[in-house]
């Protein structure tokens, strides 16, 4: 019997099991750093959806002050325009030059 031939068979199969087993062991870190970027990845963006969430509140908060701002800028110009006609009109009744308010205030 050829035991020489046995041996070696038995050696490179050893070694070649060997083999597959650091490819495996470096596959799981392969893996184990992925899953680690991932998470990374998964945790800054869900950070990132926080801070536009807060910014989009922000902004709809500013936007709801403009429109306040807004009404009341047309309210005075409205309430402005009125002062303006009864102002005209009683300049008109009176031996005054007639001026409009609006004109006068409006620089």
């Amino acid at each position: 019997m050829d035991y020489e031939y046995y041996y070696n068979n038995a050696k490179r199969r050893y070694y070649d099991a060997c083999t597959e087993i650091n490819n495996c062991q470096n596959r799981i870190g392969e893996l184990k750093t992925q899953k680690q970027n991932t998470s990374n990845l998964i945790n800054q963006l869900g950070t990132d959806i926080k801070n536009h969430e807060n910014a989009l509140e922000e902004m709809e908060q500013i936007v709801k002050k403009d429109e306040s701002l807004n009404g009341k800028l047309t309210q005075i110009t409205s309430k402005t325009s009125d002062a303006a006609v009864n102002f005209s009109t009683m300049a008109k009744s009176s031996s005054v030059t007639t001026k409009d308010i609006t004109d006068v205030y409006s620089s």
